[in-house]
């Protein structure tokens, strides 16, 4: 989704703040800690189109929920700004 902000710790503690809210999945970090995904984990074997509809559905709603917050917490510690 995008790379992990300067300040590690805030951005730790704003993920899991934010992780707390979500319904499933959940935002992660890669194991160098460089960049933030989303994770879901669904059981490939047993996996129907109504549970991958939810998956997705739950990246959207994730997103629209707190994609502004993602960015702000982006934006704030790479000192770029939203202004021209």
């Amino acid at each position: 989704i995008m790379e992990t902000p300067d300040n590690a710790p805030g951005c730790y503690a704003e993920l899991l703040k934010i992780n707390r809210q979500l319904e499933q999945g959940a935002f992660v970090m890669n194991h160098a800690g460089t960049e933030i995904f989303f994770r879901e984990t669904l059981e490939i074997d047993n996996l129907d189109r109504n549970e991958l509809a939810a998956s997705l559905n739950g990246v959207s709603l994730a997103l629209m929920e707190f994609g502004d917050r993602l960015m702000e917490m982006h934006t704030n510690h790479h000192g770029q700004s939203h202004s021209n």
